[in-house]
């Protein structure tokens, strides 16, 4: 359904906007994108399958990246407009979405810490969490 990816597509460019100017994604940019995306599914896929499969992906989105915000590494609203590209698009394109993201993101952040001669302490970093289990102290930190 082209008109939903078109749809994402403007909600995206919209909440990154949006996201750059003030830092956060607002509930008026991501529940109706929910919404429009339940109504599009029982549209265009027909009754309560479509429904299921809107319901499913909106379910999808917000369990991927619940830990992700648990953990304080990304905001509310961006767990929302994951659960609204997952309303809008359905269970397998929102984890497609995720993965790449995840990928890019990684390739961001590995560019970020090179060009900011980082990336060894990021290496080391990650290779002591998997071995042992905790992060490196940086020096005037408190162990948790």
């Amino acid at each position: 359904m082209i008109f939903s990816i078109i749809l994402t597509v403007i909600i995206l460019i919209v909440a990154a906007g949006w996201d750059i100017k003030t830092g956060t994604i607002p509930n008026f940019i991501t529940i109706p994108a929910v919404i429009a995306g339940l109504l599009l599914s029982v549209v265009y896929y027909g009754g309560f399958l479509g429904l299921k499969e809107s319901f499913f992906g909106a379910g999808l989105g917000l369990l991927l990246l619940v830990i992700p915000f648990i953990l304080g590494g990304i905001g509310g609203g961006d767990v929302k407009l994951m659960a609204a590209i997952g309303a809008l698009n359905g269970w397998e394109f929102v984890l497609y979405a995720f993965l790449y993201s995840a990928v890019v993101g990684g390739i961001m952040a590995a560019a970020i810490s090179l060009w900011n001669k980082k990336l060894g302490q990021v290496i080391f970093n990650i290779l002591m969490q998997f071995t042992t289990g905790q992060f490196k102290i940086e020096e005037g930190e408190k162990s948790p």
